[in-house]
């Protein structure tokens, strides 16, 4: 006896984005993009994020050109043991989070 395996179709998204929150979304994009340097660049999406999109933790990843590895948590402590050795990393280092007030 062999079972088949029938997917159901997706039913058909039926939330609207509120036109409030694509301007919101919007401002967000167009100010980072205004950014002068990455250092603003990352204090804009850390600080507005949460703004946004409602949540407990933000968490910033990016490689330097050089290839270093840039981790930057918010609340410092979310980062944990678990996460620790569930990071893909660079061979070369580790990241290790930035404190929130290094952005």
């Amino acid at each position: 006896m062999r079972a088949a395996i029938v997917e159901s179709p997706k039913p058909p998204m039926t939330t609207a984005l509120r036109r409030s929150d694509l301007s919101d979304a919007l401002v967000f994009v167009r100010e980072a993009g205004q950014a002068p340097d990455s250092h603003a660049f990352r204090r804009h999406v850390l600080e507005q994020l949460p703004r946004l999109v409602p949540t407990t933790m933000i968490s910033y990843n990016d490689i330097s050109p050089e290839g270093d590895p840039l981790l930057l948590l918010d609340p410092r402590d979310a980062w944990t043991e678990q996460r620790e050795g569930s990071t893909a990393t660079s061979p070369r280092r580790s990241p290790r989070p930035a404190t929130a007030t290094g952005w």
